[in-house]
């Protein structure tokens, strides 16, 4: 059996840091990657047996790193045994490769065996044997540990083939809980004691460097007092002489060593394994700052423990490993709240909420519910001391939130404080996003001209020199965000050449920064969309690639999720209707998973056009009925005309409906259009009408309204 150990614990500084630019997702994804491949390149040489124990404990990046493999050994020669409690529910447990095996207590006759080996297959008196047997239940370690606890005490004498009672048999005590034997057994190891228990308040495992930088012991006693543990069985060791680590054999064992202390005893010793940390292992503090947080918390050092781990929290994020990040600010909000109530306590606590708003973020979405209820803890955190910086941050947020989840009433309120803040300052990088979140509710809204209005002041008030760095900030560059929303309301009214301009300028500006998020936002709202708009099919297969590649390097699922909506419609329009819907109808369950309703109107119409081309038209009827049900809901209001023209469409193509139902429909798709003063959609759903009218021989008609359609087109651009 071969053995593979993976130490994420860093043990020394790195000789050098390695050059590598990739983003954090990206470097983790190539990691696991790498892990995977080196395990199969193993299997491929010869047989291997991988043992993971105590998974219900595992981290979240080795457990990214575990469902990977799971699937890719299949076929491989590996054996991967996995031990966990119930509690730990695995994704793959269902797997048609994985047998579950629940494992019970054992039977006497197994736990005899046990009793047998460990006591060298000698016979122990049957009394004995059986009090053990009936105390431990069947349990394996309590079996093994109790029967040691016995061959340790006076009680019994080795007499060659057999051990013998050395006392009357009803004066024999046998511990009657697991805790109880581990501490009997403790208590017999003398110095070597002590050892374990500051051992064991490091942690499950320990480096013999830091524990000989805690141990008040000479260099020959302390290694004398491992010597004794190990060869009690209590503890394993591992590595070379200059590595050693020893670990407890089971984390009961390493419990019950902590337990025999008391509080103000683990208090010093937690202070001095913290002290040792920061003076002699400053690599180990950079690398895991959650380690010397423990170690603090439980000295008493709340206010340090609580920078620390907002210290590993902000690694964690800037390393894309967002579960661990909001697992290290929830322990930090925690134990802030044991402290008493000070502005310092108030500010620290929003600091923690921003960041733990950004993790979910990035973890789970801007509309997911842990996502919204951080964000809202942080705003009730917000007064008149709070920085002006996160205040922005948090209001924004949340307006991201409801713009995700299309909850346009809600965005607006938002969006209006925002620019009311922004406006009492001189930061003209806020009052640029203020007019663009705005702005875009306006265009959400269907207000396209004070969309317009708002969106090229922010376009006035943006420098891109000065405002690069709110792009990390806001997720993307406040000046390319703007541009999209510009083109968008531009060519709503109809300005179709300054709406081309405008999204190549866009363009232009997010290839310049370089920011992964900046470019594939900027793809899918001035590239995607404009050809979406205007029904250029051809170029959509091409965005829709690149999307899902940028969106794969960088760990972009909300946006991955749009590029494959992109090719699902390049399928529709390339003559596979069937395999474009289904592709298409994927994509959008995967967009609404992390609670995303917004551009459902228009997903949904590119959906019916896709089962009307494969002659489904009952579900094309229905799902555009649901396309107008999310605009009455939401008041995503934007592309109702062209979701009614669309209706309209699909009742022709039964050849069931009343022409006077379709025109009543087109009559309200135009009347719409032309309240929002959207000429894109007053100009396509005027052809359609017309082209109803010239089939009833109402060529007049017709005509005219072309006519004042073209007129009113010619101006609006004038």
């Amino acid at each position: 059996m071969k053995a593979l150990v993976f130490s994420w614990e860093c043990r020394r500084p790195p000789a050098r840091e390695p050059s590598f630019s990739a983003p954090p997702q990206r470097v983790k994804e190539i990691t696991i990657a790498l892990l995977s491949r080196y395990l199969l390149n193993l299997a491929h040489k010869q047989p291997l047996v991988i043992v993971l124990a105590d998974a219900q404990w595992i981290d979240s990046s080795t457990l990214e790193l575990i469902n990977k493999t799971v699937p890719l050994i299949k076929t491989a020669r590996v054996f991967l045994l996995i031990e966990f409690r119930p509690e730990f529910i695995p994704q793959w447990a269902r797997d048609p490769q994985v047998t579950t095996v629940r494992l019970g207590p054992l039977q006497r006759e197994q736990s005899r065996a046990i009793i047998c080996q460990v006591a060298g297959g000698k016979k122990l008196p049957e009394e004995v044997r059986e009090q053990i047997l009936d105390r431990t239940d069947g349990i394996p370690l309590f079996v093994e540990e109790l029967t040691k606890t016995v061959l340790e005490s006076e009680l019994l004498e080795d007499v060659g083939d057999q051990y013998v009672a050395a006392a009357p048999l009803t004066a024999f005590a046998v511990p009657s809980t697991l805790l109880g034997s581990l501490t009997t057994r403790f208590d017999r190891l003398g110095s070597a004691k002590e050892v374990a228990q500051i051992g064991a308040v490091i942690g499950r495992e320990f480096s013999y460097q830091l524990l000989a930088a805690a141990v008040p012991l000479s260099v020959d006693s302390l290694k004398a007092a491992l010597v004794q543990l190990v060869a009690s069985g209590l503890i394993f060791v591992s590595g070379d002489q200059t590595n050693e680590t020893y670990t407890f054999k089971h984390a009961i064992v390493q419990d019950a060593a902590y337990a025999m202390l008391s509080r103000q005893k683990r208090q010093q010793l937690h202070s001095r394994i913290a002290d040792a940390l920061e003076n002699s292992f400053p690599y180990m503090i950079e690398a895991q700052p959650e380690l010397l947080a423990h170690h603090l918390a439980q000295a008493g050092s709340v206010e340090r423990a609580v920078d620390y781990l907002r210290k590993a929290g902000q690694r964690s994020i800037e390393r894309s490993a967002n579960a661990e990040a909001i697992g290290h600010l929830t322990s930090a909000i925690h134990l802030l709240q044991s402290l008493s109530d000070s502005p310092e306590r108030k500010q620290t606590r929003l600091d923690l909420q921003v960041m733990m708003a950004q993790a979910m973020i990035a973890s789970h979405g801007y509309a997911a519910p842990n996502t919204r209820q951080s964000l809202m803890q942080a705003r009730e955190l917000i007064d008149e001391s709070t920085p002006l910086a996160q205040k922005f941050a948090i209001l924004y947020g949340i307006f991201a939130s409801h713009y995700v989840a299309a909850e346009i009433d809600e965005q607006r309120v938002v969006a209006v404080e925002f620019l009311a803040e922004a406006e009492r300052t001189n930061d003209t990088a806020m009052q640029c996003v203020a007019h663009r979140i705005l702005g875009t509710t306006c265009v959400t809204m269907g207000e396209f001209a004070t969309g317009l209005h708002h969106l090229k002041q922010a376009r006035a008030l943006y420098h891109s020199t000065h405002h690069a760095g709110y792009r990390h900030q806001y997720g993307q560059d406040i000046g390319a965000a703007a541009l999209c929303y510009l083109s968008w309301a531009l060519w709503h009214l109809g300005h179709f050449d300054q709406a081309s301009e405008v999204s190549t300028e866009a363009m232009k500006l997010a290839e310049k920064v370089a920011h992964p998020h900046t470019l594939v936002y900027t793809i899918c709202h001035a590239r995607a969309f404009m050809y979406l708009f205007r029904r250029r099919d051809e170029d959509v297969q091409s965005h829709a690639d690149r999307l899902v590649t940028i969106c794969n390097e960088n760990g972009f699922s909300h946006w991955r999720n749009f590029g494959r909506l992109l090719d699902g419609w390049a399928a529709i329009n390339g003559g596979d209707a069937d395999r474009g819907t289904e592709v298409l109808r994927k994509a959008v369950a995967g967009w609404q998973k992390g609670g995303a309703r917004l551009w459902m109107p228009m997903f949904l119409i590119l959906e019916s056009t896709g089962h009307l081309k494969a002659g489904r038209i009952e579900a094309a009827l229905k799902t555009i009925e649901h396309a107008l049900a999310i605009c009455e809901d939401t008041g995503e209001r934007w592309a109702v005309a062209e979701a009614l023209r669309t209706k309209a469409w699909i009742l022709l193509a039964t050849g069931r409906t009343k022409s006077s139902e379709i025109e009543a429909i087109l009559l309200d798709s135009l009347e719409i259009a032309r309240r929002q003063q959207a000429r894109c959609w007053e100009l396509r759903t005027s052809r359609d009408l017309a082209h109803l009218w010239r089939c009833q021989g109402r060529n007049r008609e017709a005509l005219k309204l072309l006519q004042a359609v073209l007129i009113n087109l010619k101006k609006a651009l004038m």
